[in-house]
């Protein structure tokens, strides 16, 4: 990659980020319907009640944690596949009321900002 493709990338995530930490985003602000271009997404019906959709499934995430002072906001879930449990780990950045970027780890280690390195990133809309 470039330089300037890098300082234009490391820009656009601060910029970001800057605006999920200066407009204070809670659990509260997820509830609706998110979706990916390719259908898969977010729904909560409420902030306890919250599902993870991919094509025609939707599984109930059935325990997170969610720690909105930290910018992008940490999101770590419980969904179950099959016969066992998987604990994800995601960060969780407010573009706007409209639009969230969300990047999921498969792995026990996740960075402290977006990486191109790893993990699943995806744009979800608010649908209604």
């Amino acid at each position: 990659m470039s330089a300037m493709k890098k300082f234009f990338s490391w820009l656009l995530a601060f910029s970001l980020t800057m605006t999920c930490y200066a407009q204070n985003y809670s659990l509260q602000n997820l509830v609706g319907k998110w979706e990916s271009p390719d259908g898969g997404g977010i729904e909560a019906t409420d902030t306890t009640k919250i599902f993870l959709v991919y094509g025609t499934e939707k599984k109930p995430i059935l325990s997170y944690k969610a720690d909105f002072s930290k910018s992008p906001c940490w999101f770590d879930f419980v969904v179950k596949d099959g016969d066992k449990n998987l604990n994800l780990k995601s960060l969780l950045l407010f573009v706007n009321n409209d639009l969230l970027q969300w990047q999921v780890f498969y792995d026990d280690v996740r960075p402290s900002g977006f990486t191109n390195e790893k993990g699943d990133m995806v744009y979800l809309k608010r649908k209604n």
